[in-house]
């Protein structure tokens, strides 16, 4: 009884070890994309537990990047529009 229960303790722990390496990979592939400029990235590791809040936190950290980046463009944008429009009047 006492093998048995050690095998069925082993098995559990190597399941579990099996889905948090699995997890953390995953995120980890993700991180790559992101670390090179793709912020259309979706992490969506459904988990309760800390690699689920840290799935969580990089998605949140991904949504602000991009809209960081888009209103940067935008108010380029707006900049390179009033330089032309100085540019005009100037001529």
């Amino acid at each position: 009884i006492m093998l048995f229960v050690l095998v069925i303790s082993v098995l559990i722990a190597v399941g579990i070890s099996y889905l948090l390496i699995n997890s953390l990979k995953k995120l980890k592939s993700k991180i790559h994309l992101i670390k090179d400029g793709d912020l259309t990235v979706q992490v969506n590791i459904k988990q309760n537990d800390e690699i689920g809040d840290l799935s969580e936190a990089f998605q949140s950290m991904i949504t602000s990047m991009s809209s960081m980046i888009h209103n940067i463009r935008k108010n380029s944008e707006k900049v390179v529009n009033e330089v032309d429009s100085l540019n005009s009047s100037v001529d």
